[in-house]
């Protein structure tokens, strides 16, 4: 096990536990101990997973804030606003492409949502390409994956 990798996730952890007034603090914390406990048990597939979660809460959350709001919701015959559960990552990646140019820089780059895609689809649909990652493509996620909370957790 890469100690680095473990640090920095405890690292991000506590730096998202200690800023109270972010929305979706414990969905994080608690993908952040699962992803933990993956990579230590070395299962990088739902590690890879499990990261991808974290970019999904945090594309949410970045549309959450911005004036496309509304279309993460949508609207029943009685007027009522319920979250849409359809957003899949690729689906909140497309929409973010939508916020203020302030707002692009802080997305993730498609080449590391494509690995986290290829990974995940794999986990849970049956292909003829077996596809296994190793310890390192999975600490490069994670990386990725601390470096985006730590940029977004400074603002």
């Amino acid at each position: 096990m890469d100690t680095d990798t473990v640090a920095s996730l405890e690292n991000v952890k506590s730096k998202i536990a200690g800023n109270s007034d972010r929305g979706h603090k414990n969905a994080y914390i608690f993908t952040l101990s699962e992803i933990y406990k993956t990579y230590k048990a070395e299962c990088f597939t739902a590690t890879i997973s499990l990261c991808g979660k974290v970019v999904e809460i945090y594309l949410y959350e970045l549309l959450e804030n911005s004036a496309i709001k509304e279309q993460l919701y949508y609207i029943d015959k009685k007027n009522n606003k319920w979250p849409r559960n359809d957003l899949t990552l690729v689906k909140l990646k497309i929409l973010a492409q939508q916020l203020p140019a302030n707002a692009i820089g802080l997305l993730p780059s498609d080449k590391v949502i494509d690995v986290i895609i290829q990974y995940r689809n794999s986990a849970i649909h049956f292909s003829k390409d077996n596809y296994n990652p190793s310890k390192e493509i999975a600490d490069g996620v994670i990386k990725f994956l601390v470096d985006m909370l730590n940029k977004y957790y400074s603002l």
